[in-house]
This record gives structure tokens, C-alpha cells and sequence, in this order.
């Protein structure tokens, strides 16, 4: 029983996930390759499914409703008036003073050097804070 419903949910649902349109296509080429194969060998059935000079009635069907249902073009927006005369003229400034970036400022180091092997102490366990009366 719990096959059943697991196949008719994914029948259910395949038409959603890829489209009335896409399932008959599918089906239509499936269709093609069965009755190509009966006179033909594999290979020359897959090729006239496949090839788009053979198409059967249903593809021919499939292509109209596709053709229907895509959105149609829109032409291109004409620009208006005020658009036309839009201006983004900015005033630029005569000199242009920046600062050093401060990640381009040298490290100073004592005469030493950096010290990479310092010792580090740890504390035996974390301090906590004291513990606040309630109010």
C-alpha cells in the first residue's frame, strides 16, 4: 500500500516539477523511438526521434502550445523627455588630497624583533565574577 501511494504521489507531482508541456514531449518521444525501433535499428530510431526531422503530430502540437504560451515580446521602451535631458554632470574638485591608508603604515618592532617563542601563562581555571545578591 505505501508503494502505491509513493507512485501515485510522484505521478502527481511529476507534471508540476517539469511541466504538462515537458511530460507530453517525453511521452511523444517515447512513443517515436517504440515505433521507429519497429523498422529501424536503435541507433536510426534515436537519431529520427531525436533529430527534429521527423517530428510526429503530437510534437507538432507540443511546439503550437509553446509557441502560445510564451510571453510575447515587448518593444523597447522609448526614452521620454525628461530622460532624454538628464544630466549627471558632477563638479570635480581641483586637487585631491588623501590620507595613507593605515594598513600601509609600517609595523614598528623594538630592536629585538618580534618575539615568537614568548611564554604564555594560563590561568588553572577561568576566573568568574562574584556571585550578585538578588533584589
Amino acid at each position: 500500500m505505501a508503494q502505491l501511494r509513493a507512485l501515485f504521489l510522484l505521478t502527481c507531482c511529476l507534471p508540476l516539477a517539469i511541466g504538462p508541456l515537458n511530460l507530453l514531449q517525453v511521452w511523444a518521444w517515447g512513443a517515436m523511438l517504440q515505433n521507429y525501433s519497429q523498422e529501424r535499428s536503435l541507433s536510426e530510431a534515436a537519431e529520427m526521434t531525436f533529430g527534429g526531422d521527423y517530428p510526429c503530430e503530437m510534437c507538432r502540437k507540443i511546439a503550437v502550445a509553446r509557441q502560445k504560451k510564451s510571453p510575447p515580446e515587448h518593444p523597447p521602451l522609448q526614452p521620454s523627455d525628461e530622460q532624454k535631458t538628464l544630466r549627471l554632470d558632477f563638479p570635480q574638485p581641483d586637487t585631491l588630497a588623501a590620507t595613507q591608508p593605515k594598513w600601509l603604515v609600517p609595523l614598528v618592532f623594538p630592536e629585538s624583533g618580534p618575539s615568537l617563542t614568548a611564554r604564555v601563562t594560563r590561568h588553572s581555571r577561568v576566573p568568574t565574577p562574584p556571585p550578585q545578591a538578588l533584589s
